[in-house]
């Protein structure tokens, strides 16, 4: 394991030169990029408890297009549909989001 501050992380550990693991060396460039990122998500996020996290979240799931509530709902565990209504109604009323054709866009 190499430790990114050795000091602060591991503080008892003795000085160890560091050899590259076969699997690290059998990594290319773009593996290694990969790898360094850690494994990619899996499964759906949990509806935050706190509204300041939840109108993050739903704007996050905005961010990029246009979505209608039920599909940002199911983008969560055990898909918060009334939670997720209630922030883009919220927002809608602040003038941060439209609705448009039943989807809700973020106002440019």
């Amino acid at each position: 394991m190499r430790w990114l501050r050795p000091d602060y992380q591991n503080p008892g550990a003795t000085a160890a030169t560091s050899v590259p693991s076969q699997v690290e060396a059998d990594l290319g460039p773009a593996d290694e990029a990969e790898s360094a990122a850690g494994p990619a998500p899996t499964g759906k996020a949990a509806w935050p408890k706190n509204m300041r996290e939840q109108v993050a979240a739903v704007r996050s799931a905005l961010a990029h297009q246009p979505l209608p509530a039920e599909a940002i709902a199911a983008r969560f565990k055990r898909t918060p549909r009334a939670g997720v209504q209630a922030v883009l109604e919220a927002l809608e009323e602040l003038g941060m989001v439209v609705r448009e054709d039943g989807a809700y866009r973020l106002q440019g």
